[in-house]
């Protein structure tokens, strides 16, 4: 209660830690800005559907996969490389549920996202589980990223707009053409969407088939612009 009325009188910021140092934090954010600093961004993308490609290629030019096939989403955003710290917080928060590193991945990604010059889409839509991994693991942390990331960014977020119908295999054990048949009919749309400009939201992105899938379902539906959104990308699909 001292502490309390200390806090009130003399603006004391709340006590927290670096998540990856344990550092002492006086601010909102997880992580402090030495270990944000060493992060491993995601320095040549492939404009269309983030693919991390060799140092020194063209920026701004598509991978050769988009060139003889582009994507049916309009652009992926996916700013960290999924390694070493990145990795640790994802793990951290999918599978032992720490719901201050999924925030801390939020604000990692509401980061980035806030330098861009244009406008944000309408609306997020996570990419959901399926009830019976939903049921295992506990929680959807697509689901959560997404919450976060509309407080973060001031965007609406649609949690139940999208189904998963069919409990699919693992995608982190098959190959890139495995994934894609894996995911054939395993979503659907509840309600026609009236928005133009949305992002799907998960938390890594591999070889984007899954973000594929659901993209083409919102295609369908009438949407003009689709973003996909993911904190980080793998460096091998």
């Amino acid at each position: 209660m001292v502490y309390q009325w200390l806090k009130s009188i003399l603006k004391i910021a709340p006590l927290g830690r670096c998540l990856l140092c344990n550092r002492v934090l006086r601010h909102e954010h997880c992580i402090c800005a030495d270990c944000d600093s060493s992060l491993a961004l995601v320095t040549t993308p492939c404009p269309h559907c983030g693919e991390i490609l060799p140092p020194g290629a063209p920026e701004q030019q598509p991978c050769g996969r988009c060139q003889r096939q582009p994507p049916v989403f309009n652009r992926c955003i996916a700013p960290l490389v999924y390694q070493q710290d990145i990795r640790s917080l994802h793990h951290r928060f999918k599978f032992h549920r720490d719901l201050t590193a999924g925030r801390a991945l939020a604000q990692l990604m509401a980061a980035h996202l806030r330098q861009r010059p244009d406008k944000l889409p309408e609306v997020l839509i996570p990419i959901p589980l399926h009830p019976k991994r939903m049921r295992q693991r506990g929680f959807d942390q697509a689901h959560e990223l997404s919450k976060d990331l509309g407080r973060l960014l001031q965007l609406p977020y649609l949690p139940t707009a999208l189904e998963r119908i069919v409990h699919t295999q693992a995608q982190s054990t098959l190959s890139r053409t495995a994934r894609q048949r894996n995911l054939r009919h395993a979503f659907r749309l509840h309600a026609p969407l009236d928005y133009q400009h949305i992002a799907l939201v998960d938390d890594v992105m591999t070889t984007g088939a899954t973000f594929t899938a659901v993209a083409t379902l919102c295609r369908q539906a009438g949407v003009q612009q689709i973003e996909v959104w993911a904190v980080s990308r793998t460096l091998a699909p």
